[in-house]
This record gives C-alpha cells, structure tokens and sequence, in this order.
C-alpha cells in the first residue's frame, strides 16, 4: 500500500470513529434533553432516589460538581445529631456563640443575630439553624462539636466519605461560598438518605416555624419561619406529600432544594406547637429523596413536584417473597451435620419500580456456622434480607420445616451447590442456561454461596450491619 493511500485509509479510520463517537454523544444528550423536556426539568442537576434502597429513579448530571450553599446544614445537622444522641442530655448541652461564631460569617447572610457569650441549647440551634438556616448557629454548633471549624469541616468530610459520597468536600458548616466547598446533587441525595433515618432530623426539616425563647442576652422570643415554601401551608408550591426539606441559596449555587417526601397520605399534619406543622410518616408509605440543584428561582419547587409525582407514578409498594418459598442447607452440629429446609416466615414490603420482576431482588440468607443442638421444626434458625442495587429492603425469619441429623458427612455431589427458591424442574434452569445450570436466583447473583467441602456451611456475618439583592442561605 502506498504511503497516499495508507494515510488515506487511516483518515477514513478516525473519521468513522469520530463519527460513531459523536453519535454516542448526540444519543445520550438527546436523551437527556427528552427528559427536560417531558419533566419540565430546569435545574443544572437533580437526583430522584428511594429512601429504602438508594435505587437512582431518575438522574441528570448526578455526578457534576454543584456548590451546595445552605444544603450543606444538612450534614451538619446529622453530625450533631448523632452526636447528641451519643450523650446523655445531649440535645440540652450549652452552645455559647463566639466571636468568630458570630462575625466570622458573611455580612448579610442569614441570621437570628445572636451575640458573643449568648447561649442556646443544643436542641434549639439545630431548629435556629435549619428552620432559619441561621449562619451563625452553625458556626456555633460546629465550634461545639468540633472544637473549630475546621476541625468540625474533617468530621463532615468523613461523615460524607462514610455513606459513599465521592465528589463532595465541606470547609465550612453554613455553605457560604467558598470554591473549595462543593458536592454533586448524587451526594447531597445520599448525605439526605442517611439524615432522614433520625427521627429528630424529620422533625427539623418539617417544621414550618420555630420559637427561640428568651437568652441571657436577648428578653424577648425570637419568631423562626422556615423559607421552604413546599411546606407552607397557603403557598402555590405547597405540596401535601413533601415531609420537610432543606433550601439553600448563594450567587456561586444559586437555588437548591433537596427533599423527604412520601405518597398517599404518609405526610399527615400531626398538630401544632411551637415548631409549626409537623409530618410524621407512614409505615411502607412510598419514600423517595428529592436532590435538586442549581436552578432558577423557584426553579426547585417546580421541579421537585414533577420529579417526585415521576416517582410516584412510577414506583410503588409490593409485597416479595422467593418463588418456592424454601432452601435446604447444611449446619455443623455437636453429633454431626444438620440438614435443615427452611422457609421465609413473611414476605416483605418493598417499593420498588413497577417494572422490576421480582426476580431481581436478592435474598441473603444470614445463618449461623454452626448450631449447638439441632433445631426443631419451627424454630428460627436465621434471617434472609433482601437487597436491591446492594441496600437492604426488609428482612424476615428463616423458619426450620424439617431438620435431619447425620453422622456422616454429605456426598458434595448429592446436595445442591447454590441455594434455590423453587424446587420445581421447571424452574431450577434459566432458559439460557442448560440442563444443570444454575436456578434463576442464582444466575441473576441471588443466591446464597454454599461454603466448599463436606458440608455447606454458609459463611456471612450477622454481626455486619451493614446558599447579592437577596440575603444568602
């Protein structure tokens, strides 16, 4: 081949590359831009996220760095709460503001104007804080915790690091601009995640109001009105389903929002007191976080309805239990092995897509090792959890139906090698696999793991548990 047509062949060869390469890039845009579009969605990045299994329902640049401004309190409200909830009268220890607490943020940034050698209790900073996204208090609360800022900002980094956040780096408690603090709407969503399974922290992020009664410093109560209008009663963008959320707001973030909210009747007003309105959820009650950043104004309201209603509309509710209902498995005990067949006792109650089989979600068996004496039918010899995309939606007992004692040890080859939910033929192969293959549950990455050798002793550990012309938030 000449040189003229070597070149020519190798043009032809980038050129197609760059064309398939630029057609990968078209689709995926254009499918990106088909979801705006139906949804409406305005805002730069958005997550929509189960609150039981962490599954992503529906995602637009999850993963590009946004400043999060006022959403950053979330964290720290989560650190302080675990840390009170670590000590006795936690919720009642003395923050006392310094000077740093309290002129050491921006001018003009929110604030209940607390002043140096003032004092709240623990649990009314956290309200001052998140109700009012008092800069300030959080500055207050993090010197408290941490015994500076900066020393406070290294537990929001583990914290964060602790519940899978990769693109997330906090340097201060308040989320005042500063171009070394930022995070990804997929972040915020999983930080969200692990707040709301405090109860306390519901609590916050429902409230509509907060009264700071009388300090040291200052003789009259301090009225506190929440700025998320999700959760105001009267608002246009009320909307009765969203238990409670945390807005955030500066020039660098712009608007940001990210939610709790439930369907069918899990938010309910529960009464008034000084807090205002609070939610309280509902058992099995579909629950889905909300992360949406950098928008417009009010960009976050609109777009946090037509996410969640997505959500609503496209998940729901179900009742799960393996197909056949039973494995049979072998335990070490004193006078040899133990052969059990088990059941799960309940079916579980998961939300879960509409779409998805149950096929798909895994059931991990957690048993003993061993077992001193053999069980007797009835008895519960373990639990099976059930997981989507690796999280656990429920559990329930593994109840014995039969049990068999033998001296000798089992021929590996006269016993299953992986666990199986149905004992029909006809549905131990998958279709694609042939005659000896695996059961279903087990070719999708279901099933239990049988420990090699004499007897098939699963080996898994029970003990694993697994914010210029506004004033900044």
């Amino acid at each position: 081949m000449t040189p003229v047509k070597r070149a020519a062949a190798i043009f032809m060869v980038v050129l197609y590359t760059v064309f398939c390469l630029s057609t990968i890039r078209a689709d995926e845009m254009t499918q990106e831009i088909n979801i705006d579009l139906e949804l409406n969605i305005a805002s730069d990045a958005v997550v929509l996220a189960d609150v039981s299994t962490g599954y992503i329902f529906l995602e637009k640049n999850a993963d590009a760095r946004v400043y999060p401004a006022s959403t950053t309190k979330i964290m720290t409200a989560l650190i302080a709460i675990d840390y009170a909830e670590g000590r006795d009268g936690g919720y009642e220890e003395r923050v006392v503001f310094s000077d740093n607490a309290v002129f050491g943020i921006e001018p003009g940034s929110s604030n209940i104007a607390m002043d140096t050698g003032e004092s709240l209790s623990l649990r009314q900073a956290l309200f001052a804080m998140m109700v009012a996204s008092a800069n300030e208090v959080a500055m207050a609360i993090a010197e408290h915790i941490g015994g500076s800022v900066e020393g406070f900002a290294d537990m929001m980094n583990e914290r964060a690091a602790s519940v899978g956040c990769g693109g997330t780096h906090f340097v201060n408690p308040h989320g005042l601009d500063d171009p070394e603090h930022y995070t990804t709407a997929r972040d915020m969503a999983a930080i969200m995640r692990e707040a709301v399974r405090r109860p306390f922290f519901r609590e916050l992020v429902a409230a509509e109001r907060f009264d700071v009664p009388p300090t040291e410093k200052q003789k009259e109560t301090r009225r506190l009105i929440n700025s998320n209008k999700m959760i105001q009663q009267g608002s246009e963008f009320f909307r009765s389903y969203i238990i409670g959320g945390k807005t955030g707001y500066t020039d660098l973030a712009r608007h940001s929002l990210v939610s709790l909210a439930e369907l069918d009747g899990g938010s309910e007003f529960a009464g008034s007191d000084s807090r205002g309105f609070r939610r309280e959820s509902t058992a099995n009650s579909p629950a889905v976080i909300c992360a949406v950043m950098s928008g417009g104004k009010n960009q976050p309201y609109t777009d946090t309805a037509a996410l969640c209603e997505y959500g609503f509309g496209e998940y729901a509710p179900r009742s799960v239990s393996p197909a056949g209902g039973f494995s049979t498995v072998w335990l070490l005990g004193e006078n040899g092995s133990v052969r059990l067949t088990l059941e799960q006792a309940d079916a579980v109650m998961a939300v879960l897509p509409k779409a998805m089989p149950d096929a798909a979600v895994e059931f991990d068996p957690i048993l003993p090792e061993s077992v001193a004496e053999s069980p007797s039918v009835g008895d519960v010899a373990g639990i099976v959890e059930l997981r989507v995309n690796g999280s656990v939606v429920g559990s329930s007992p593994l109840v014995v139906i039969s049990s068999e004692t033998a001296t000798e040890e089992p021929s590996a080859a006269s016993e299953p090698a992986a666990y199986s939910t149905d004992p029909s033929p006809s549905n131990v192969n998958s279709p694609e696999e042939p005659q000896g293959g695996v059961s279903p549950y087990a070719a999708a990455g279901i099933g239990m793991v049988v420990a090699a050798g004499a007897y098939a002793a699963f080996r898994l550990s029970a003990g694993a548990a697994k914010r210029r012309g506004r004033r900044k938030q």
